[in-house]
């Protein structure tokens, strides 16, 4: 593929998003079965699909489970953008299949997945892995559905002391880049202009013998001057 094409294909898909019309999903679900995850469209078009307007979110589930999306990962982005039951149901099963085989790693997505289902069984479903992943960004999700659904539980105070903690950890990391910085930057004493116009360690010289004048008796003996002699 050319590059003009490439880019006006990304283009394209942008544009389905921003119009956000259902006619466009199997366009866009082939585009993520065509391209790799890593390809700047392939993110286009999921996040075009998260645009697509509600007459379409049928459709869209309906892709998801027929098999048509099967990258797990994928189909958890676009559950957080199906506040349904029925995608509640299914990030859950993709959590914890039947096998035990769980495709995803991410307690991150996951968590982050649920809190844009906003289904209340998800408080329950983040309590039990608050602290089997990251907790930072568990706990965000957790609190989020709790502040929604008007529920409070005992793991609240838990998750603001953890981003108390983080916080003043972040705060503790910025103050040592910042001195590491100053001291990076400070004029260094082994500057050559400093050593020779302010040196700091020479002490004073003090001669051993008396000066002798140009006009002096040489110090040889000879009876000339020391201009006339050993000068």
């Amino acid at each position: 593929m050319l590059l003009g094409e490439y880019l006006g294909n990304i283009w394209c898909v942008k544009l389905m998003g921003k119009i956000g019309n259902p006619a466009f999903i199997p366009d866009l679900i082939r585009v993520i079965n065509e391209t790799d995850p890593l390809d700047f469209i392939f993110s286009d078009a999921v996040h075009a699909l998260q645009c697509i307007d509600d007459a379409g979110h049928h459709d869209i589930l309906t892709a998801i489970k027929e098999g048509q999306i099967t990258e797990p990962l994928t189909q958890m982005d676009l559950l957080q953008a199906l506040p349904y039951g029925e995608s509640f149901d299914i990030a859950y099963q993709l959590w914890n299949p039947e096998d035990g085989e769980n495709d995803i790693d991410s307690f991150e997505t996951y968590a982050h997945t649920l809190a844009g289902i906003v289904d209340i069984r998800g408080i329950e479903a983040l309590q039990d892995i608050l602290f089997e992943g990251n907790a930072i960004f568990v706990g965000n999700s957790l609190e989020t559905l709790c502040i929604l659904h008007e529920v409070d539980i005992p793991e609240l105070s838990i998750i603001h002391k953890q981003r108390e903690v983080a916080q003043k950890r972040r705060e503790r990391q910025w103050k040592d880049m910042d001195s590491l910085g100053r001291k990076i930057n400070a004029p260094s004493l082994l500057d050559p202009i400093t050593d020779f116009t302010q040196p700091s360690n020479v002490g004073t010289i003090k001669r051993d013998t008396p000066k002798v004048g140009r006009n002096d008796p040489c110090p040889c003996g000879s009876g000339k001057k020391y201009k006339k002699c050993c000068l």
